[in-house]
C-alpha cells in the first residue's frame, strides 16, 4: 500500500500570518488526493490567545504537540503557521513548493469508529518495523468564527479539518500486526476522522489514514 501522508497545520485565528495557510489547507477538500495519499488536520494553538482574540479551537494539548516536536528539533521557538509533513518540518509552503515525495510503502493501516471508540490495526512494510504510538484525531469542517479582536480583528474566518478531539496511545502487537483502542468523548459534530502511527523518539509517521463520516461532506 502507498504511504498516505500525514499533513499537519498549526494555526491560531490570532495569528495575521494564518488565515493564507487555513486556506490552503481548506482546498485539500477538493483534491483528489485527500485521504488516499495525504491526510490533513488543523491543530489550533493556544499561545496567540493572550494578545486579543481567544481562538474558540484553541486547546493547550495542541501547543504541547507542537512544543515537542521543537524539542525533537532542537528549535528554541513556536511559530504559526506551522505544516509538518510525516513528523518533519515542511517549509515549502512558504515557497509555493509541492509536499515532499512520499515513501513507496510503508504498510497498511486500518481504522474502525463506533462514534466513541476508534480501533486501529497497523500492519507494517517491512515486517520488522515498530510502531509505538497510534494517534486518533476528531475533525469538523466549515467552522465560521467572526474574530472581532486581535489582528485578525474583522474578518470572517473558516477552519477547515479543524482537530476538535485527539487521542495517543500506545500500541500491542499481535501476530505481524500493531494494535491499539482508544475512547474518544465529544459533543460536537463531527465531520471526518484522521488516524496515523508514529515511531518515537523522532515522531517520524509510518502510516496514516482518515476519511468522511456519515452525513459529513
Amino acid at each position: 500500500m502507498t504511504h498516505v501522508q500525514l499533513l499537519e497545520l498549526y494555526t491560531s485565528q490570532g495569528c495575521s500570518s494564518c488565515p493564507p495557510a487555513e486556506s490552503w489547507i481548506s482546498r485539500w477538500q477538493e483534491d483528489d488526493r485527500l485521504w488516499g495519499a495525504v491526510v490533513p488536520v488543523a491543530f489550533h494553538v493556544d499561545y496567540w490567545n493572550r494578545i486579543g482574540w481567544v481562538d474558540p479551537f484553541s486547546d493547550h494539548s495542541h501547543t504541547r504537540r507542537q512544543r515537542r516536536y521543537a524539542s525533537v528539533w532542537g528549535r528554541p521557538d513556536l511559530y504559526t503557521p506551522e505544516f509538518v509533513v510525516d513528523g518533519q518540518e515542511w517549509r515549502g509552503w512558504f515557497e509555493q513548493s509541492p509536499l515532499p515525495a512520499a515513501e513507496d510503502s510503508s504498510g497498511v493501516l486500518r481504522l474502525s469508529w463506533d462514534g466513541r471508540q476508534a480501533d486501529l490495526v497497523y500492519r507494517p512494510v517491512p515486517a520488522t518495523r515498530r510502531a509505538t504510538t497510534a494517534t486518533v484525531a476528531l475533525l469538523q469542517m466549515g467552522q465560521a468564527t467572526n474574530v472581532t479582536s486581535g489582528e485578525n480583528a474583522g474578518r470572517m474566518m473558516v477552519g477547515d479539518f479543524v482537530v476538535v478531539g485527539w487521542q495517543e496511545t500506545g500500541l500491542h502487537k499481535e501476530g505481524d500486526a500493531w494494535h491499539a483502542s482508544m475512547q474518544i468523548d465529544t459533543d460536537k459534530q463531527i465531520s471526518a476522522i484522521a488516524a496515523w502511527v508514529t515511531a518515537r523518539p523522532q515522531g517520524v509517521v509510518l502510516q496514516a489514514t482518515g476519511g468522511w463520516l456519515r452525513d459529513a461532506p
